[in-house]
């Protein structure tokens, strides 16, 4: 026996509701851990041009910021100076984030999709 169904409409918008709230927490949760494995990375001198990262970021909107008025440097620390290192931070680089995302790049990509199927 045969059956054909015709659907005229689905709802979709707890589905797509659900999908924004995984997609939301699976990139704040990525940039927050995107921002810990980059501050072995940051040239640090007092801790100011790492700290810029916590408070002025958007990790909901996977936006990672370093710099502000208080830390105009952050620009020419990032594409201009050569290798920073010192004997607390041996891994202080210039394009920081390039660096930090060779490393880690899977973990990333890990921690998103494990994020994301908590909520789905």
């Amino acid at each position: 026996m045969r059956m054909h169904f015709r659907v005229k409409s689905v709802e979709t918008g707890g589905v797509e509701a659900k999908l924004k709230r995984a997609k939301t927490r699976a990139v704040t949760l990525t940039t927050l851990a995107a921002i810990e494995d980059t501050r072995p990375y940051v040239p640090r001198l007092s801790g100011d041009l790492a700290g810029t990262a916590d408070s002025g970021s958007q990790p909901s909107k996977g936006l990672i910021i370093y710099g502000s008025s208080a830390v105009p440097y952050a620009r020419r620390q990032y594409y201009e100076f050569p290798r920073k290192t010192t004997t607390f931070h041996p891994q202080a680089t210039t394009q920081w984030f390039e660096h930090s995302a060779a490393a880690n790049r899977q973990k990333w990509e890990r921690i998103f999709g494990q994020a994301y199927k908590e909520v789905i």
